[in-house]
């Protein structure tokens, strides 16, 4: 039985037709969706099931501040779900997992009594930590995205696995239509991580591709992070194995060299 909700927040994963879960397909079929998703293979999905969409990617204006558009899309969403309850909100992933709408809407909702239920997707963890393989052991790993790293008000355990998220659109206060990011932004980033980790210390860039082409994971030296940059999108994850003490600060034993 499907939990009675004014506002469901559904993550569709980073492939849907692979990575919806039966809930959410189920509660898709059922409710009106709302999404701001752009791929040609969530068309697909939504209309292959006959699932009712809106497409409200229209909202994401090139050159727009990102907090507008996120307010707006909130916005939208919340008046729409006050309207014409019960109805959905569609997002990548895990809708939890760093969605500034999502948290908006979830504060919005319950300032205004509408009832809201998550119905969780495979993030982009999942998918990262999957292909790696990365198994999460009792120390844990982190989870951070770049701007607060290089704002300071995050900061990373060395010693602990690491991902880095949202690359793609750091420092990026404004829509860029997606595009891949300029490789000379991401020098601040990197000039933090190297004041951490030593030069050698091996990085990989993990790109998942919603398109459902082969993910692509490449692994390179700190130092040498340029050579992994030109093809850093919004989709890009990075991932920093821990460094070892008693090795002289190099990396632990997971190897990512394996990765084709």
């Amino acid at each position: 039985m499907i939990e009675a909700a004014d506002l469901y927040l559904i993550g569709c994963g980073i492939l849907p037709a692979r990575d919806v879960t039966i809930e959410a397909l189920s509660i898709l079929s059922q409710v009106v969706s709302y999404t701001t998703l752009p791929s040609p293979n969530l068309r697909s999905f939504l209309e292959s099931n006959r699932l009712d969409f809106v497409n409200i990617e229209h909202l994401y204006e090139t050159g727009k501040e990102r907090s507008k558009i996120y307010a707006d899309v909130a916005a939208h969403v919340l008046e729409k779900a006050a309207r014409e309850r019960p109805i959905a909100y569609l997002t990548y992933g895990h809708p939890m997992y760093l969605d500034e709408p999502v948290r908006l809407m979830l504060a919005g909702a319950a300032a205004s009594g509408l009832r809201t239920r998550v119905v969780p997707g495979v993030s982009f963890v999942d998918s990262v930590i999957a292909r790696l393989p990365l198994v999460v052991g009792p120390a844990g790993f982190q989870v951070i995205s770049a701007d607060p790293l290089v704002e300071g008000t995050a900061s990373i355990d060395p010693s602990r696995p690491t991902l880095v998220a949202q690359i793609g659109s750091f420092r990026m206060p404004t829509a860029n239509g997606e595009r891949a990011l300029a490789p000379a932004l991401l020098a601040p980033l990197m000039d933090r991580l190297l004041g951490q980790y030593p030069a050698d210390h091996r990085i990989t860039f993990c790109d998942l591709d919603e398109s459902g082409a082969e993910p692509l994971f490449l692994t390179v030296p700190l130092c040498a992070w340029s050579l992994a940059a030109d093809g850093v999108n919004y989709a890009t994850t990075m991932y920093i194995p821990p460094i070892d003490p008693a090795n002289s600060g190099r990396d632990t034993a997971f190897e990512t060299e394996r990765l084709p």
